[in-house]
């Protein structure tokens, strides 16, 4: 008993011992050879996200854009009208389904 825990302490500290970064100055990559990239600054890393919010305001914006010219405003709520032509099409649509489907007996 006391070699199979001597045994599995041996393999559970191995297995420590593996999943640390490996130490010292980094390889030069090779044909291949997966490397992760340089550590980044402080001011790129805030450029970066600076860039990445910049660009997705933008592209709120286009969408904004898009949907008043089509005469719609981003976050409409459908008026009492609206809602009911829409309820009507649902039941046409799903009593054509169930004449087109009918249930297994």
């Amino acid at each position: 008993m006391r070699k199979m825990f001597l045994l599995f302490a041996q393999a559970t500290a191995t297995v420590g011992a593996m999943a640390q970064p490996p130490s010292g100055p980094p390889v030069p990559a090779e044909a291949g050879v997966f490397m992760t990239p340089p550590p980044r600054t402080p001011e790129q890393r805030r450029n970066e996200l600076r860039s990445i919010i910049q660009s997705q305001q933008r592209g709120k914006a286009q969408v904004e854009a898009q949907g008043n010219g089509q005469g719609q405003a981003v976050g409409r709520r459908l008026t009492a009208q609206e809602r009911a032509e829409l309820r009507e099409q649902l039941r046409r649509e799903y009593s054509v389904r169930q004449a087109a489907n009918p249930p297994a007996p």
